[in-house]
């Protein structure tokens, strides 16, 4: 009776594996392709955005910034700031990134090693950084731009546990930033 009661479960199992099988299949084919729009900062650059993030001008009130974008349900955020090369100290790509990554204003930051890479024909370092912010471990992208008479600083946050969930549509959005002046 016990030998019975045990078999009958890894009939049934082995008889389940193939509707698992079919099942993961079309989980896996549904995944949801994000849908993109290009932003503009007049005069400046474009950006790719997803559909679901909007224009706000909430999330950085303090200073001038070119484009400010956000979700609160999906938990991301990006903030994109400009500076002539000709109001600043910072002369140099180098330079520039390390003013910006020097100081975080949140608690225990922990900062990959800077990358550089071209990007659509422009000099761009660019690194993730984790962090406490706000009692929550935040995850960020950041990327700095060097155009003949700009940089730009580009940032980009979600939860930390949400970091895995929306890779692909942080890397486009990094990824995609293009000066019109070229």
């Amino acid at each position: 009776m016990i030998f019975a009661s045990v078999i009958y479960p890894l009939k049934m199992f082995k008889k389940a594996i193939p509707a698992i099988i079919v099942l993961s299949f079309l989980f896996v084919a549904c995944k949801h392709n994000t849908r993109f729009k290009e932003v503009q900062a007049p005069n400046l650059f474009t950006l790719q955005v997803p559909d679901y993030m909007h224009a706000t001008g909430d999330l950085f009130k303090d200073g001038k910034t070119c484009l400010q974008y956000e979700n609160d349900s999906a938990q991301v955020f990006l903030l994109v700031f400009d500076t002539t090369r000709k109001s600043i100290s910072e002369n140099t790509l180098k330079a520039f990134y390390d003013s910006i990554v020097s100081n975080p204003a949140i608690k225990d930051p922990q900062i990959a090693p800077a990358k550089f890479a071209m990007l659509n024909k422009d000099s761009s370092m660019y690194t993730e950084m984790t962090g406490i912010a706000y009692g929550v471990k935040t995850y960020y992208k950041i990327l700095v731009v060097a155009t003949p008479p700009r940089f730009y600083y580009i940032l980009l946050w979600t939860r930390d546990d949400r970091k895995e969930a929306l890779k692909e549509d942080l890397d486009k959005i990094m990824g995609s930033f293009a000066d019109i002046k070229q």
